[in-house]
């Protein structure tokens, strides 16, 4: 049977995606004409096979994960949950093989897609975030897009970003993440200095209930008091004590 032309021009793509001898603007085009003729050529899952064994080798070629799986995202439902397997993978080639970029740029394109970021393993999920904010604050966009991906495929703060914010609290001060997603790791992880930096943003400040920290709750009040006790400016310090009796129902 002959193949039609979408066929046959995204199967030269994909050997030039995956050939690592070819020139590295010629692989980046070849994930363009991948992105552009896929769906027209009607993949069988032999054909999406070899073109993620492509993308595999080729996973630093600038833009090939985001055409290439962004394009893969769009075929229909039943392909694109047999692909999540092998996207799977690649997370895991690029994890191991310490591919930071690579690895960022897969999280990425798999918070998109539901059935993808079911598949994030939680230490792929956290070697992204730690690496990104390594670059902070020189870098924003990273951390940013990273939580709020996360937070908007999944609904909740895992307990793996929850070790990530106890560790670096900062991120509740940093500018990068709009105030509702600094909130929702904070009521996550708690801390002295995200109740200081928290009491501090201008604008209206929420009302807090007890059940909104859950079981961390006794973590919640022994930070907010801690703060408490070392804030010396009087708009936050009004600040924290409302909180304080909000959440407990005692002024000291």
């Amino acid at each position: 049977m002959d193949r039609t032309y979408a066929e046959e021009t995204v199967a030269r793509a994909v050997k030039v995606l995956g050939d690592v001898r070819a020139d590295d603007d010629d692989r980046e085009d070849a994930a363009s004409v991948i992105q552009v003729l896929i769906r027209r050529a009607h993949p069988t899952e032999a054909d999406l096979t070899d073109v993620i064994a492509a993308l595999s080798r080729a996973l630093e070629v600038n833009l090939a994960i985001r055409r290439v799986l962004g394009e893969l995202q769009r075929l229909r439902p039943a392909e694109v949950e047999k692909a999540g397997h092998s996207v799977e993978r690649l997370m895991g080639q690029a994890f191991r093989e310490d591919r930071a970029v690579a690895l960022y740029q897969l999280v990425l394109v798999s918070l998109e897609e539901p059935a993808w970021a079911a598949r994030i393993r939680d230490e792929v999920g956290k070697a992204v975030l730690i690496h990104a904010i390594g670059n902070l604050p020189e870098r924003k966009y990273p951390v940013a897009l990273l939580i709020g991906g996360w937070l908007w495929a999944q609904g909740d703060v895992p307990a793996w970003m929850r070790e990530v914010v106890e560790e670096r609290p900062d991120l509740i001060t940093s500018g990068a993440l709009p105030v509702a997603t600094r909130w929702q790791l904070h009521t996550a992880a708690p801390s002295v200095t995200g109740w200081r930096s928290l009491a501090g943003l201008s604008g209206e400040k929420p009302t807090l209930e007890a059940s909104t920290f859950g079981s961390w709750l006794d973590v919640a009040v022994e930070t907010l008091q801690q703060a408490l006790g070392e804030t010396t400016d009087e708009g936050r310090k009004t600040m924290l004590h409302r909180w304080l009796v909000e959440l407990t129902g005692m002024g000291t």
